[in-house]
């Protein structure tokens, strides 16, 4: 009989005490397909063919304390491609990743989005004294807290030509 006590009262205590582990494996979704069309170079001006993979993915789950939590990928892979105009070559890079944790009724809630893109022009010849390689960066983050107050905002762009 005291085993069997011992046991519910552990049972309770597991489910009494909460915990930010996840109350399920979530659900994954993940593709990768084919891309194929005209991209441009912001140094340059340059507009060129290209090819690659598109690759998404996207992660939901819920906590045991009950905060939806998302997240989600998108990338450029093995791009390359040549230019209409000059015959110039390019390879790109391009990741997108974001994340959302909030409550069913969406306060609190915080969200981090960042981006990253690489376009290198291939043999260099002088033509863009700027620089014709592309490397931007964007971020973004805010939190607004259980009473629906913004108190963390972040906006960061960082473009360059090399």
């Amino acid at each position: 009989m005291k085993a069997a006590v011992s046991i519910i009262v552990a049972a309770l205590l597991l489910v009494a005490v909460p915990s930010t582990a996840s109350a399920d494996t979530g659900v994954t979704i993940e593709q990768r397909v084919a891309f194929a069309g005209i991209l441009t170079n912001g140094c340059t001006g340059e507009m060129f063919d290209s090819t690659g993979y598109f690759h998404t993915k996207t992660h939901q789950s819920v906590s045991l304390d009950g905060r939806l939590n998302t997240t989600t990928e998108f990338n450029f892979e093995d791009i390359k491609g040549i230019a209409l105009v000059t015959g110039a070559t390019y390879i790109a890079a391009a990741e997108t990743s974001s994340s959302w944790q909030r409550d069913f009724d969406f306060v609190p809630q915080s969200s981090t989005y960042e981006d990253d893109v690489v376009m290198n022009r291939l043999g260099e010849n002088g033509t863009f004294v700027l620089g014709d390689d592309l490397y931007q960066k964007v971020l973004v983050h805010y939190t607004v807290n259980a009473n629906g107050t913004l108190t963390a905002n972040q906006f960061d762009i960082d473009l360059r030509c090399r």
